[in-house]
């Protein structure tokens, strides 16, 4: 095999694999959230790319916010269309058809993209009058000494939901000003622990699985195509009591997966969204501890 075609295959093996890891998350400078009030009408799949069974349908209700993680992903079988979202720690992928549209069942009701969005996801607790604007519905006051769970602000509106079932989504509005008078943000005391959630490394590991096969498919495919032998690179996963240290073995050494580090890298600070833990990196490694 000559030097020049080698150098060809490397480098369109790192193009895809830039295209396949790449998060379109943008969650550097704000995340991106799908709203629909009938997402029981979209075609949907859960975290394993298999049809959803009830329970795992039964977090989304009328409006509920679902951050967009990826909007153009690629299920397992490497050809079809679909949206990678989270709706709190679930993944779903919504299918979509040959257009690229989403997929419908039925009619979907409103449905609503907001970009640019800044995800918050604390508590605040109403003090005096506040009141929520469901999409579809009228505003009602919510009563003192109410819970309300804050998802995104857009722009100079929060969308939030009610904090106990049945879920209430609407527009709220907390303006700086207001704080501390009108509501406040909860923070209850809770033990400080040191010890990584058990459900942040399952969704952690969840996603090194996906980018490994991957990896995977795109080594076997240009191993064909040159007659080679190349080691597949592969991530690992390495909880401990404190920390989770994510390394890849067996890549190339000059320089080609850097950047693939990155897209990782924004997909496991998407993970850990909220968890007061800290995303560090090197290429080749990305670590998560605590703040």
């Amino acid at each position: 095999m000559r030097q020049s075609t080698l150098h060809r295959v490397c480098r369109s093996l790192c193009v895809l694999s830039l295209i396949f890891l790449a998060s379109r998350n943008k969650g550097f400078c704000g995340s991106d959230f799908l709203v629909v009030e009938k997402p029981e009408h979209l075609v949907l799949y859960n975290k394993y790319q298999q049809e959803t069974t009830e329970r795992e349908r039964g977090v989304l209700v009328p409006f509920t916010p679902m951050r967009i993680l990826n909007a153009d992903d690629v299920l397992g079988d490497g050809f079809t269309r679909c949206m990678r979202v989270a709706v709190n720690d679930e993944v779903f992928y919504l299918r979509k058809d040959r257009d690229g549209n989403l997929a419908q069942s039925g009619d979907p009701g409103i449905t609503k993209t907001f970009s640019g969005a800044t995800a918050l996801l604390d508590t605040i607790v109403v003090l005096t009058t506040l009141r929520i604007s469901a999409i579809n519905a009228p505003p009602r006051n919510l009563p003192t000494g109410e819970r309300i769970v804050r998802v995104f602000r857009h722009k100079n509106s929060v969308y939030a939901r009610t904090a106990y079932a049945p879920y209430v989504y609407g527009w709220i509005d907390v303006a700086g000003a207001r704080e501390n008078r009108d509501w406040r943000v909860v923070r209850d005391a809770v033990p400080v622990s040191t010890s990584i959630p058990p459900h942040i490394i399952r969704r952690i590991s969840d996603r090194i699985a996906e980018v490994n096969r991957t990896l995977e498919r795109l080594f076997d495919h240009f191993n064909t195509e040159t007659g080679q032998q190349k080691p597949v690179p592969q991530w690992k996963v390495e909880p401990s009591d404190t920390s989770v240290a994510c390394v890849l073995a067996d890549a190339p050494t000059n320089g080609d997966f850097h950047q693939s580090t990155l897209y990782l890298v924004n997909d496991i600070e998407n993970i850990v969204l909220g968890a007061r833990l800290q995303v560090t990196h090197t290429p080749g490694r990305v670590d998560v501890r605590q703040r």
